[in-house]
């Protein structure tokens, strides 16, 4: 399949990620879609948080979690910390700011091992 399909179809894919609004369904979607468990694709919907934050903090917060199931499944430190920052970050633009600050805590925890160890 040419990257360019590949992007689009995994585009589409992520864009129907941000619909599901709660763990289960998004665990489903990604049973189903296993192409979907890489790092790029924790990267890509970082961004995308980034990006959605400003039109739509639901939808954000739908993919920060997505990118943090996404982030366990690889069980690596490094992605798990920047899909809990996005997270962090989605929460705190949709005014909960005590709970953002317990996801940056949570991130900063695993970056600071990672660095140490």
């Amino acid at each position: 399949m040419p990257a360019t399909l590949k992007k689009k179809s995994r585009d589409k894919l992520i864009r129907q990620l941000g619909q599901l609004s709660d763990d289960a369904a998004r665990r489903k979607f990604l049973a189903r879609h296993k192409t979907l468990i890489r790092k790029e694709v924790v990267e890509s919907l970082a961004q995308s948080v980034v990006e959605k934050v400003r039109v739509s903090t639901r939808e954000a917060l739908h993919l920060a979690e997505a990118a943090v199931l996404i982030a366990k499944r690889l069980k690596r430190k490094e992605f798990l910390a920047l899909a809990l920052r996005q997270k962090a970050n989605a929460l705190y633009s949709s005014g909960d700011n005590r709970t953002a600050i317990e996801y940056h805590e949570q991130a900063s925890g695993f970056m600071n091992r990672r660095d140490s160890g």
